[in-house]
């Protein structure tokens, strides 16, 4: 139910606060009858983007950081430091195979890509 993923959200930003974020996959809604790979790749993709788009995020607050607190040059290429990213995901009945797929999938793509 809608009700209770948004009181968990809820609680989990309460506890854990501005250093996490919560998205919950909408690429699924109404597409689940074209099985789990193609259900799976939807999350990947969503997923990339949130990623990309934290992972960003992080770097500029970064920069914006550094160059207040040290005076960096703005030539400094700080937009291809690497992020950590952590991820936990929590899927029910379809979307848990769903999560499962995309779990493999982006360590597969992080395992060829070093």
């Amino acid at each position: 139910k809608k009700d209770d993923v948004a009181a968990a959200v809820d609680e989990v930003r309460s506890s854990l606060g501005q250093r996490v974020v919560v998205h919950s996959v909408t690429c699924n809604e109404g597409k689940t009858n074209d099985g789990v790979r193609a259900g799976g790749e939807r999350c990947v993709e969503e997923m990339l983007q949130v990623i990309r788009k934290e992972a960003n995020r992080t770097r500029r607050k970064r920069q914006r950081n550094r160059k207040y607190n040290e005076n960096v040059s703005e030539n400094d290429d700080e937009l291809s430091e690497v992020v950590d990213i952590y991820l936990s995901l929590v899927g029910n009945s379809l979307g848990g195979i769903y999560s499962r797929y995309a779990v493999a999938q982006l360590y597969y793509m992080s395992e060829n890509k070093n």
